[in-house]
């Protein structure tokens, strides 16, 4: 059976790599909502009204 102290170090490293993980994933969907990441490309839709 594992030690508590193995244990709690190893709590540490996935409780880190989760915090990596959140962080990054903040940092993509604030990047796609601002508008620098496409997940399309480049091309774009313009439309316009014609009266």
């Amino acid at each position: 059976m594992a030690d508590a102290r193995s244990l709690g170090m190893l709590g540490y490293i996935f409780g880190g790599i989760t915090a990596a993980v959140i962080v990054m994933s903040a940092v993509m969907v604030h990047a796609h909502i601002g508008g620098r990441l496409s997940l399309d490309g480049a091309q774009t839709i313009e439309a316009t009204a014609v009266k």
